[in-house]
């Protein structure tokens, strides 16, 4: 499946670089995946008993004059082909290249409480220091996470969670190393 969706990514990625403005196909970009990306509507789409008109007529009816004629012609074609499954991860991928080109990166926070302003632009600060490149946060709050947070940007993970923590001090404790780090 991998390789079906960078083929589909990619070929997007080069119609979109002969364009003008990548700024505006990112935003189109994420506002059909973040539209898409509910289980609702993804089983309406992935249901093979819906027929594809009823399907085009969804896509037709949110997205038709607010986005380019290359995006619509895109998910038309995913659902003549059958490959509603692929809209949301093709979309996914298209956004990290495309990010990658403008010297963006998206960077996932999952906290066990939601992030103040303060806190999230000083994670940016951070991030943008370590990684030399402009970083978008997308937060979101588990409370299976004891405390603290965990982050993962361009498939690097600093966790720094109150249970990563405690599973570090465990081990060196069984080693003996009551020292700590």
């Amino acid at each position: 499946m991998v390789q079906v969706v960078n083929r589909y990514s990619n070929a997007m990625l080069e119609l979109l670089n002969e364009q003008d403005d990548i700024e505006k196909s990112l935003n189109q970009a994420t506002f059909i995946r973040d539209s898409l990306d509910y289980q609702e509507i993804k089983g309406f789409l992935e249901n093979p008993d819906i027929p594809n008109v009823e399907k085009k007529a969804l896509i037709k009816n949110n997205f038709e004059g607010k986005l380019d004629d290359h995006f619509m012609g895109f998910l038309e074609l995913l659902i003549r082909k059958s490959r509603e499954s692929l809209i949301v991860p093709v979309l996914t991928d298209l956004i990290h290249q495309l990010n990658k080109q403008l010297g963006n990166m998206e960077a996932y926070v999952v906290s066990a409480t939601a992030l103040s302003e303060d806190q999230k632009a000083s994670l940016v600060k951070v991030l943008t220091d370590k990684l030399d490149t402009k970083i978008h946060l997308k937060c979101s709050v588990d409370p299976q996470v004891l405390g603290g947070f965990s982050v993962l940007v361009d498939g690097q993970i600093f966790d720094s969670t109150v249970r990563t923590e405690l599973n570090k001090m465990t081990e060196r404790l069984k080693r003996g190393d009551y020292r700590g780090s």
